[in-house]
């Protein structure tokens, strides 16, 4: 598995199918103790492509992004979703 840093913490990276319409999850679990420290990913409900998804780089997923892009996991395709007050990247998994 991959493994990358973000903010303090040491991880491994978790591509996996947990939304409903198919989309892939992107989660970040400790590496050692596999605690989830965070979901790097959100749903809008929106049918995205086998290998694209959506990542969340605000509140505490602040920086989600860089470190993805930095590390090798995903590159962003420029295009930009509302979600709320926020916007989320599309993303094509690597």
């Amino acid at each position: 598995m991959k493994q990358i840093k973000y903010k303090e913490w040491d991880c491994y990276v978790d591509i996996t199918k947990s939304y409903g319409n198919g989309q892939k999850a992107i989660l970040l679990h400790e590496v050692g103790t596999g605690e989830l420290i965070a979901k790097a990913t959100v749903c809008l409900g929106t049918e995205m492509p086998h290998n694209v998804t959506l990542v969340k780089d605000y509140s505490e997923n602040v920086g989600m992004l860089k470190a993805l892009v930095d590390n090798g996991v995903v590159e962003p395709t420029g295009v930009i979703y509302p979600a709320g007050f926020r916007e989320v990247h599309e993303v094509t998994i690597l």
